[in-house]
């Protein structure tokens, strides 16, 4: 699978790494978890730029709703397996529009 470049907000980067912190495995299932959860963490800088504030470990908040940044997917073992965790993840009706919407970036239409 090649690499693929995805544009993702705030909003859906907390997201897949809430949909990745929930997952259950072996050591190799970690790993991949890790290493996608590692590049989809928010740096110090974009934290200070999106005025992130983090309450505890489940409950955070930022201002900045329109800031994206694009994200390099390049192992593409890890690419795949995200889209597989994408695909059988159950979202809440309430945020469909958004979900939906970054589905679409990974190319996940159903």
């Amino acid at each position: 699978m090649n690499n693929q470049i995805v544009k993702l907000t705030v909003w859906e980067r907390m997201t897949l790494l809430d949909v990745l912190g929930q997952q259950r495995g072996d050591v190799r299932t970690l790993r991949k978890a890790l290493a996608l959860m590692t590049m989809l963490e928010l740096t110090d800088d974009e934290k200070v730029k999106v005025k992130f504030i983090q309450y505890s470990e489940q409950q955070y908040a930022w201002e900045d709703r329109e800031y994206a940044l694009d994200v390099e997917f390049n192992d593409g073992n890890n690419l795949a397996y995200l889209k597989e965790l994408l695909k059988a993840h159950q979202f809440p009706v309430a945020v469909a529009r958004l979900a939906l919407a970054m589905l679409e970036k990974f190319g996940i239409t159903d």
